[in-house]
């Protein structure tokens, strides 16, 4: 352990009396453990072996610019610290077999361990968080799209969007989490700590967020154990069970949505109107309404596979989207190279990626709001919400409905599991009518309050 040797800071009142004291009694030495003091201020200076266990030095103040610790504040920090430290020693001492350190032959590489916050660089047994989770994010075959087969076990992989939201998970706790347990060995943090740490990401970022960074974190350790890193899972054990958010259902109305479509024709963006009136007469989510290929379309209907779950339904096309569809294709009859994409940024010429797609939603949905305020909390999620609703609205029953949607059957409909089969595209092409004629019975509505 390190020891110091200090005059004080120049602001704190008992460094004050203490250099008073100095100029008839000599000079004073204070040693405190672990604490360096360099021009009068406090510092940490993690060792090498430190540094092994997950350590980094630090200056003893409050934040990265306030007041620095007072000589009983740097007193109690070390003895925390020295209990930190202890913890992660009898936490490597657990890890080590046979008395001996696990190096990169673990992970089948012979390599020279080096003090360094990546897991890559520093593969050993143990491991800080940050390190198990970067561990786990990019090693984890399954986040790899590769599918784990053993005998008769079976685990797909994860989809590519669960991957991208347990990196974002993973980098609100590196943010949130810098100051705390980010950087201190895995091992040796309870599951009160990782408590603690959820709490944290869910008052800076809210209950979403935290109960994606306990999801990551619980698949994280899970990995760990599998892979020798981690003895148990922590994560597991926490006491505290977050609450599931309220759900959100926001229906748009037929005025609504045509204020929305006539802002996107207006932006010159009749792409994006596509897509919405795509939706509303399909139900479908926007990954698969922004894949749709010309292929999927037959002389029944557009023929979809649902991302999230697999399922084939034969949606007919209602006249508008038929309509608009047919206007889409005679813009792009100029075009050197025509994507296979049916919904694609006109102006790039070239098919939208999710977020670029949600900008352009965004500017769309907010240029509607001006005239219609009530558009402004409105998202393309709620477009399905949207769909489904109109549905009922037409009179649609729950088969019909769970023939747009892709719904399996709810609880209260089990019964008719054995006798419906489950998807049938009669249904859907019943639905798609039902809506269809209840959607032009409100547009006239409209048009008769507009007089």
């Amino acid at each position: 352990m390190h020891t110091g040797h200090a005059a004080f800071a120049s602001n704190e009142p008992q460094a004050r009396r203490l250099r008073a004291k100095a100029t008839t009694m000599g000079t004073i030495t204070i040693r405190i453990p672990l604490v360096t003091w360099r021009d009068g201020r406090p510092r940490f200076f993690a060792s090498a072996a430190q540094r092994r266990l997950g350590f980094a030095g630090e200056d003893l103040r409050h934040g990265g610019d306030g007041p620095w610790f007072t000589v009983e504040e740097c007193r109690a920090w070390s003895e925390a610290k020295q209990a930190d430290i202890a913890a992660a020693r009898s936490a490597a001492a657990a890890t080590k077999p046979h008395g001996e350190e696990l190096t990169a032959a673990a992970f089948g590489k012979r390599r020279r361990v080096q003090p360094a916050r990546s897991l890559r660089a520093n593969p050993t047994r143990l491991t800080t968080l940050s390190q198990l989770v970067e561990g786990f994010l990019d090693r984890d075959p399954r986040n790899k799209g590769r599918e784990i087969v053993e005998g008769r076990k079976r685990r797909k992989p994860r989809a590519a969007d669960t991957v991208r939201f347990y990196r974002s998970c993973a980098a609100a706790l590196a943010e949130t989490e810098a100051d705390h347990g980010w950087h201190r060995p895995a091992a040796a943090l309870a599951p009160a700590d990782l408590g603690k740490a959820i709490e944290r990401v869910e008052i800076a970022r809210g209950l979403s967020t935290a109960r994606g960074v306990r999801a990551m974190l619980s698949q994280a350790f899970a990995w760990a154990v599998r892979e020798g890193l981690a003895r148990a899972n922590p994560v597991a054990l926490i006491e505290d069970r977050l609450p599931v958010p309220e759900e959100r259902v926001r229906v748009g109305t037929v005025a609504e949505m045509l204020a929305l479509t006539a802002a996107a024709d207006a932006l010159g963006r009749p792409e994006a109107a596509d897509c919405i009136w795509l939706a509303l007469f399909s139900a479908q989510r926007q990954k698969d309404r922004l894949a749709l290929e010309e292929r999927q379309f037959g002389a029944d209907g557009i023929l979809w596979q649902q991302s999230k779950t697999g399922e084939r339904l034969l949606i007919p096309q209602a006249r508008i989207v038929r309509e608009r569809f047919a206007a889409a294709r005679e813009r792009r009859k100029g075009w050197k190279v025509v994507p296979t994409r049916v919904i694609v940024d006109e102006r790039a010429q070239r098919p939208f990626k999710a977020d670029w797609w949600r900008k352009v939603f965004r500017e769309v949905r907010d240029h509607a709001a001006a005239s219609m305020p009530s558009l402004s909390d409105f998202r393309d999620q709620d477009l399905r919400d949207t769909a489904l609703s109109w549905a009922d609205y037409a009179g649609c029953d729950y088969a019909e409905i769970g023939n747009l949607s892709g719904h399996r059957f709810a609880r209260e409909t089990q019964i008719l599991r054995h006798y419906v089969t489950k998807f049938d595209p009669a249904r859907a092409a019943r639905a798609v009518a039902k809506t269809e004629a209840w959607f032009d019975r409100q547009v006239e509505a409209e048009k008769e309050k507009a007089l």
